[in-house]
């Protein structure tokens, strides 16, 4: 019972981590006004790094 209730819960955090990326993905596309290629990795995901960019 512990076990699977474990696997729960990091599955749920997994969802929200998801969830959250989505979320922050969306509002940096709005703001820039589309994806720019080079924020964009190999396999179609923005990188963390991008996300986290401010301008000063």
């Amino acid at each position: 019972m512990v076990e699977r209730h474990k696997h729960y819960c990091l599955k749920m955090e997994h969802v929200k981590k998801q969830r959250l990326e989505k979320k922050l993905r969306d509002q940096s596309l709005t703001v820039a006004g589309g994806r720019s290629s080079d924020s964009v990795s190999s396999s179609g995901t923005i990188d963390v790094d991008t996300l986290t960019f401010r301008p000063k």
